[in-house]
């Protein structure tokens, strides 16, 4: 790891006075049993080969649950320059993360962009980084300067990543409508301007998808959510359903050139 920790030290020397219009939400679950140090040191390395902190301001949630001790000195010693960290004992899932990104977006209206990413796979039996997390992070940090320019260039864009969900629900009376507007894996961009318009995150949703769908609660509810997805997979406005979804990140999984940084 000492390539990452001369890493940090560069950058913690050149973050601290550029004027930045993007906050990173990092959002941390802890599981003891799991080897969670190489997971998250491994996003981390994600975060500073990228360059885009550069760009970015980075703020970082975590979960710990078990009140695992020395998270604090962890993070201090791993982590380049971020400019909040916090630290909860409850686990309400991705609340903590997602009110983070809310709150953000109503107080600091020097933001024009949000990134959301999280630690999926730490409550899998295998150790380390899972494949389909090692995809969803390089996805959405490997191009962020495209990323960028497709904001800035297509205004009909207000949320960005791999699958924008689309989803087919059967009312009572049997017939359909078509539910969508959130970014299957909740791993996305979103402008700060439409995340200004989204309900404040619940702490004890009704059901268990709420933090993914979150993305898509629009208030006042507008069927523009379900086409103002980009998505990086195709490189068009376009949706998936959960299957396809599952579909495409199989054949991901198969590829390695998913995971390639260059």
């Amino acid at each position: 790891m000492k390539g990452l920790y001369r890493l940090i030290k560069r950058w913690r020397e050149a973050c601290y006075c550029r004027k930045k219009n993007i906050a990173i939400v990092y959002y941390v679950y802890i599981n003891p049993n799991k080897d969670w140090q190489q997971l998250v040191l491994g996003q981390l390395n994600d975060l500073i080969k990228t360059n885009i902190l550069s760009v970015a301001d980075l703020y970082i949630v975590v979960s710990n649950p078990s009140n695992l001790e020395g998270l604090a000195s962890f993070f201090e010693k791993n982590t380049c320059h971020y400019n909040k960290i916090e630290f909860f004992t409850e686990n309400k899932f991705e609340y903590w993360g997602l009110n983070l990104v809310w709150k953000l977006a109503q107080e600091h209206k020097k933001y024009k962009y949000f990134v959301y990413l999280h630690t999926k796979g730490m409550t899998h039996t295998e150790q380390g980084r899972v494949r389909v997390e090692e995809i969803l992070t390089h996805s959405i940090l490997k191009d962020w300067s495209l990323f960028i320019k497709l904001f800035q260039e297509n205004h009909k864009i207000n949320k960005l990543g791999l699958f924008p969900a689309r989803k087919l629900k059967k009312l009572k009376d049997s017939s359909e409508i078509i539910r969508g507007g959130w970014i299957w894996y909740n791993f996305w961009w979103a402008r700060a301007s439409y995340i200004r318009t989204l309900e404040q995150p619940r702490i004890n949703p009704k059901h268990r998808f709420y933090y993914e769908e979150w993305l898509s609660y629009v208030n006042p509810d507008s069927s523009d959510k379900l086409t103002d997805s980009f998505s990086i997979y195709s490189m068009t406005m376009n949706s998936y359903s959960n299957q396809e979804a599952l579909d495409n990140m199989e054949m991901l999984i198969r590829n390695d050139e998913a995971v390639k940084w260059t």
